[in-house]
């Protein structure tokens, strides 16, 4: 056994451990709201309902997004019951899927030997050496490490259908430019994947790939300018004998099916789904919209930080010229290489260009960033790289900053008592976990420390920055800086289900339903004080047959749905909708923000009789008579 077999070993078993990591409690905490709660109510309508084709949230038409997430996790539900572990479990198979991918994307780069073809011209990684096989299974632990792909992965959204969709469309569009395997598979296999992407989040799973081989075209076609016919049949490499029908035809199979049997059903899926979600969310011109987009700046910022610790090395390895090889020299396999960084380029760039850009739009170049640093990693172990340059010392100066950030954090905010959320509970929920802002968390010190939730966070934020700084000060040791660096973030990524389980009282309306169940009959109405966003989860943790009654909440997710005869019943706009729906009840349910109470309902009820049944962090239930 070699002494490279024996590590790459040893990366293999740590990549199992950090895999086994996404599935672990995946159903400890409550659904969140207002994103987790809206995807596993229209899964869970579905199944009680019967109907796969519309998706329906509260009983009104949504068709924001495709359904592969609903489908899956409707499965989910008949499989393994209405749970979270459930709900979760799908967008955590998909990230899996996803990691598994990378892994075989890096193998395919990194084995020592290309195809002949692949050889026609010198290339300057064959001068160092051949590659490293190891690629594969460092950018696999590189993704599956990073920070952002983890927290995504525990969190129901179709982001990781669409990630693992491009993932292995990416996989196969590399196999057929270097020629290996059938054209009619890898064809197959980009068609069938680019059609999970579609019904994963939309057109983008298409517009990406068209994007990436858009540039690629016009980078390839500047290198062989004067280099005759020879020269423009390679720079598409294997693709030229790309099976075009084979490809679009299960592509449209894929597709085709849901999007024109919907479109029948429904006449105006066409006007929403495709010119309202596609092309005027591009613009940020959406009807019904609550879209805030973020500053470029800070998209950029945030994308980072979703491949931490990871992304700290990018610098360096662009100093080292190891991120991109100059496409004149390049033999195949470079290009290939090249191709995979520029899909990291074009995911940021179209969302960047996009007006309506969100925190965790970046999410699909991450394992295209993932084989890239792979790369580096490889060659920093098999001794080809020798790190000589200035920029071998940013992680460390990034751990540094982390550290003193983080010991002003908890001076200013855990020290004086209370967590204080205007302003870092926006900063929180906002940017890592992309939820609506909150005014006021409020959650009191004594609380935190009797959950152990800060000792956990010192112990974990202790070992993060030692074992991170340890490896970012020791980047000239070859062989140990970038295990300890993988090392370094499982503390961290067992602290984010800490993180959950602290605020899930302001997130999730579980522990409200949880009170509410015992003390309602099956048919007494729920109505809901507000936007239907703050309490979406109710409809799954309560599992009843009749949708909640909505008043002033008519916007966002129920605004276009809303609009159809069949939703009137359930929005009650006015004050007195309110009091002369109320006349036609005997008693019913009302949920409205634990500030408020019960007081500004006085003078709509002035005759009712309340009386509290339940309060969670945020929100109380009063059954009124």
């Amino acid at each position: 056994m070699t002494i490279q077999t024996s590590r790459d070993r040893w990366l293999w078993g740590l990549l199992l451990v950090v895999a086994g990591l996404y599935l672990f409690r995946l159903g400890a905490v409550g659904l969140y709201e207002p994103a987790e709660g809206r995807y596993a109510e229209i899964a869970r309508t579905m199944v009680t309902s019967g109907d796969w084709v519309i998706p329906r949230l509260n009983g009104v038409r949504y068709f924001e997004k495709p359904p592969l997430l609903y489908w899956t996790t409707a499965v989910s539900f008949q499989w393994f019951g209405l749970n979270e572990f459930a709900a979760r479990l799908p967008t955590a198979l998909a990230a899996l899927v996803g990691i598994v991918a990378t892994v075989m994307l890096g193998m395919t780069l990194g084995r020592e030997s290309a195809c002949p073809e692949s050889r026609a011209e010198p290339a300057l990684s064959e001068v160092e050496g051949s590659r490293d096989r190891g690629v594969g299974v460092r950018a696999g632990l590189i993704l599956a490490t990073s920070l952002g792909y983890f927290l995504f992965a525990r969190v129901v959204r179709p982001d990781m259908w669409l990630i693992a969709g491009l993932t292995v469309g990416l996989l196969f569009l590399v196999r057929g430019f270097l020629g290996r395997g059938h054209p009619r598979t890898w064809s197959v296999g980009v068609g069938l994947a680019l059609g999970i992407t579609v019904l994963a989040k939309g057109a983008i799973g298409v517009a990406i790939p068209l994007g990436v081989l858009g540039v690629f075209r016009i980078l390839s076609r500047r290198s062989v300018v004067g280099r005759g016919q020879r020269g423009r049949l390679e720079q598409w490499g294997g693709l030229r004998r790309f099976s075009l029908w084979w490809g679009l035809g299960v592509f449209l199979a894929v597709v085709l099916p849901w999007h024109v049997w919907i479109a029948v059903r429904d006449s105006q899926f066409f006007w929403f789904y495709v010119v309202n979600e596609h092309l005027m969310r591009f613009v940020n011109h959406r009807v019904h919209s609550d879209a805030t987009p973020l500053p470029i700046l800070l998209f950029w910022l945030v994308s980072g930080v979703w491949a931490f610790p990871w992304a700290t090395l990018l610098p360096v390895a662009w100093v080292e010229r190891r991120l991109w090889i100059p496409w004149r020299h390049a033999s195949r396999l470079d290009r290939a290489f090249n191709l995979v960084g520029l899909w990291a380029v074009v995911v940021v760039g179209i969302f960047t260009a996009s007006a309506s850009r969100a925190e965790y739009y970046a999410l699909p170049a991450l394992p295209a960033v993932a084989v890239l640093v792979g790369k580096f990693w490889a060659e920093i172990d098999a001794k080809r790289i020798v790190l000589t340059s200035p920029a071998r010392w940013i992680p460390a100066v990034v751990y540094l900053v982390l550290g003193v950030v983080g010991v002003l954090v908890f001076k200013q905010v855990v020290l004086p008592g209370r967590v204080e959320a205007m302003a870092w509970g926006e900063m929180i929920q906002r940017v890592f976990l992309s939820v609506p802002f909150a005014t006021s968390l409020g959650i009191p010190t004594q609380e935190l420390n009797e959950a152990g939730i800060w000792q956990a966070l010192r112990i974990s934020l202790g070992v993060l920055l030692v074992t991170g700084a340890f490896a970012a000060f020791s980047m000239h040791r070859r062989r140990s800086c970038m295990r300890t660096l993988a090392i370094s973030m499982i503390p961290l990524l067992c602290l984010t289900q800490q993180g959950f389980q602290l605020f899930e009282p302001v997130w999730s309306s579980k522990v409200l339903a949880q009170q509410l169940a015992p003390r309602l009959s099956p048919g007494t109405p729920i109505v809901v004080d507000g936007p239907f966003e703050n309490a979406n989860s109710l409809g799954f943790y309560l599992n009843r047959p009749s949708p909640l009654v909505i008043y002033r909440g008519v916007m966002w997710d129920l605004a276009f749905g809303s609009t159809y005869p069949e939703a009137q019943p359930m929005f009650l706009k006015k004050r007195r909708d309110l009091a002369h729906w109320a006349t036609t009840q005997r008693s019913f349910c009302l949920i409205t923000e634990a500030e408020e109470g019960w007081a500004k309902f006085q003078e709509i009820l002035p005759t009712a009789v309340a009386t509290p049944v339940a309060k969670s962090c945020r929100k109380v239930a009063y059954l009124v008579q």
